[in-house]
């Protein structure tokens, strides 16, 4: 083995090292600490902990909280935390996951190369319907 080999070496094994530790550091400072004797906010501790997304979190009591931007509603259904979201609930990992990657945490869109406006407009109407006016209502008198 030469000296270039072995430097090249020495450096991917310290680079290595550098990763265990940053890795170390980073499971050492949980993200979130939940609020005592509260086993809503425990539960939702323990999923935000073990979470690979990084979410801002506020408790506002009551199993009210702020994740990024959105204000939801938490509790627990046999056993499991769950989010209200539009008529119903859905799992909180199931949550974080849409709402971290749909970016609507952060409010920032998650279609790479659109500006925000581009990603937030509506589809092009089809030629069949653009010079068709919307029906009036009628009225009810």
């Amino acid at each position: 083995m030469n000296d270039a080999e072995v430097a090249r070496r020495n450096r991917e094994e310290d680079e290595r090292k550098r990763e265990l530790l940053a890795e170390e550091e980073r499971n050492k400072i949980p993200k979130y600490v939940p609020i005592a004797d509260d086993p809503v906010d425990e539960l939702m501790a323990r999923h935000l902990n073990a979470s690979t997304y990084h979410i801002e979190v506020r408790a506002l009591g009551d199993g009210h909280y702020m994740l990024g931007n959105k204000k939801i509603f938490a509790k627990i259904v046999a056993d499991k935390l769950v989010i209200k979201q539009g008529g119903g609930f859905m799992l909180i990992d199931e949550f974080i996951k849409n709402y971290s990657e749909g970016s609507t945490m952060t409010g920032s869109s998650s279609m790479t190369g659109l500006s925000n406006a581009a990603a937030r407009m509506s589809p092009k109407r089809s030629s069949m319907t653009a010079g068709m006016a919307s029906p009036k209502r009628k009225s009810l008198k």
